[in-house]
């Protein structure tokens, strides 16, 4: 009988734990977290070379029109004569996203991506990779065509996207140097509004 009630008295006693927990649960905000933010920043580098050509490809990328980083745009310097190609695609490869034959850094608009999808229409968010082919003069009067893949991210501005306030390795296109090619790491992303 004795072991009923301490089994009882048990019973009740992690019920009425659980029911506070559950209590402070109701009054604390959940994290907000996204799968699809979870692979974005730091997995790679931002700055890539061959030869004497670099180009700064930004990681991450925040297509809500507001005039701020709304387009993926590279960065090169004098070392790449220009972009012969710039394909986007999902991350296991299997659809286009963007694509143009060439690109134009005086028509940006036209020619960088604005994060809407080829195949749906519908703003992309999360992870993608891009495939840029440059071509390069060489030191010897030739020329080579050269591809810089890699990946990055689509950062749609609705509540998941708060963990951008705290999250390293985030490199957006507003942080391109002013010699082209590499990142300035020194300077403002200039999102005030989106991860808020």
């Amino acid at each position: 009988m004795q072991t009923k009630h301490l089994l009882f008295a048990l019973c009740a006693f992690f019920i009425g734990a659980a029911s506070g927990c559950s209590q402070d649960a109701a009054t604390t905000p959940p994290a907000i977290t996204s799968e699809a933010y979870e692979p974005c920043c730091g997995a790679e580098s931002v700055d890539q070379s061959w030869g004497n050509g670099r180009i700064y490809v930004p990681n991450v990328f925040t297509p809500n029109a507001d005039g701020v980083n709304d387009f993926f745009v590279p960065s090169i310097n004098g070392g790449i004569g220009y972009i012969d190609a710039y394909l986007i695609y999902t991350p296991v490869g299997d659809t286009v996203l963007f694509h143009r034959p060439g690109f134009d850094f005086n028509n940006v608009e036209n020619y960088a991506w604005n994060g809407v999808r080829l195949d749906n229409g519908e703003v992309h968010r999360g992870l993608f990779r891009y495939a840029i082919t440059c071509y390069i003069p060489t030191t010897d009067g030739q020329y080579v065509f050269y591809e810089f893949k890699g990946s990055a991210c689509s950062i749609v501005c609705d509540p998941e996207a708060a963990i951008f306030q705290t999250k390293t390795g985030c490199y957006f296109p507003e942080q391109a140097s002013t010699s082209g090619g590499a990142v300035d790491a020194t300077l403002p992303n200039n999102e005030k509004g989106c991860f808020e």
